[in-house]
Formats: C-alpha cells, sequence, structure tokens
C-alpha cells in the first residue's frame, strides 16, 4: 500500500483483489498483513482507508519490525484451525 509498485498496483487495486480472495477462500483462516511498514503510510483517501483492515499485522522486511508479531499470529491460527481441509 505504499504506492511504489506502479500504477497497476494502486491501493485501490490490492483491496480488490484482497477482498476477491477473502470472498474466493470464505471459511478459512486468514491473516492480513501490511508490509513495507517502515515507510510512511501513503496518503490515502477517507474511502480507501476505512477498506484497510483494522487487525492487519504491520512488517517491515528492512528493520525486521512486526516479524515476531506475525510469527505469533499465525502460530495461534495454525493452533486453531486444523488445516487437512484445507491442503491439496
Amino acid at each position: 500500500l505504499s504506492g511504489l509498485a506502479g500504477p497497476k498496483s494502486t491501493t485501490a487495486a490490492q483491496l480488490a483483489v484482497r477482498q476477491e480472495l477473502r470472498e474466493r477462500f470464505s471459511g478459512r483462516p486468514w491473516v492480513d498483513v501490511l508490509s513495507k511498514a517502515d515507510l510512511p503510510p501513503e496518503e490515502l483517501d477517507p474511502a480507501q482507508r476505512a477498506l484497510l483492515p483494522t487487525d492487519a499485522v504491520r512488517v517491515s522486511a528492512t528493520t525486521g519490525d512486526g516479524v515476531a508479531e506475525l510469527s505469533a499470529r499465525l502460530s495461534s491460527v495454525l493452533q486453531q484451525h486444523d488445516p487437512s481441509p484445507f491442503l491439496r
């Protein structure tokens, strides 16, 4: 959502893909992750900001911020759900 990926990867486009995936895989465990947490947030209009997942884990591959939280969240999700129905 940093706006650095080019015109085909706008915030709106990324959120639309997220929504499509959520619909396509409804009922499956889901963890939202916002990367590049070390960068200042892109200026979003209020409508786009309202669509951002409020419980997303914010991570930075550059600084490592949020990686421990992401690991803990993924471990929690895996402990709460039997993954076998989702493995094909």
